[in-house]
């Protein structure tokens, strides 16, 4: 055990004043571990006990790649995705996160009108959310890979390719320049680089 997470656990069990915050850290130490369960029970805790809504959002969507993290819980982790919808319904986070749901399970269609919501409230949010000046509006921690043009087209192209669309495809994946496919995950990258190469040509 390390020493992070001992301190953690001793205040979580013993200091209720600070029981959602050591929850939420707690959660955050497990899920970049890899250590999904955990992580999940703490990020329930956090989501439960939280009178911040902005905190509960961010632990309903960590909950919902812990579940990812866990194997194909799909119906639970929607559920998670809405939940924090519902608290926030004009960010963008959630429907991105619910547009990668829905790409990796082949519902395409659904992806697609989801991957909208989510730039579409991108720019609803103002050009401060865009550039990175959330102030006020920011998540207490990130772990959600997000965001970002590149993100958004790297979805939308994807869901294109796989209903056999190629050349919206190939529009999505050229809007993205060389410096910002550095930004993809690297799953994301990998898989962007293999099916670019394939519609392209290139």
């Amino acid at each position: 055990m390390q020493y992070e997470e001992f301190i953690l656990l001793r205040s979580f069990a013993e200091d209720r004043s600070c029981k959602t915050t050591d929850a939420f850290n707690l959660g955050k130490l497990y899920f970049k571990r890899g250590e999904y369960s955990p992580a999940l029970y703490f990020f329930s805790s956090a989501a439960e006990t939280s009178v911040d809504f902005l905190l509960s959002y961010e632990c309903l969507m960590m909950i919902s790649l812990c579940l990812r993290g866990q194997g194909n819980k799909e119906i639970s982790r929607m559920n998670a995705i809405d939940s924090a919808i519902e608290l926030y319904p004009l960010r963008p986070e959630a429907h991105y996160l619910k547009s990668r749901c829905y790409l990796e399970n082949e519902m395409y269609d659904d992806c697609l009108t989801c991957i909208k919501n989510s730039y579409d409230n991108l720019w609803y949010m103002g050009p401060d959310f865009r550039n990175g000046r959330h102030d006020q509006t920011v998540l207490i921690s990130w772990n959600i890979s997000y965001f970002g043009h590149s993100h958004y087209q790297f979805v939308k192209g994807m869901a294109h390719y796989y209903k056999g669309e190629n050349e919206s495809a190939l529009d999505c994946f050229n809007e993205i320049s060389n410096i910002a496919v550095m930004d993809l995950p690297l799953e994301d990258y990998n898989m962007f680089s293999e099916v670019y190469k394939k519609i392209s040509g290139k």
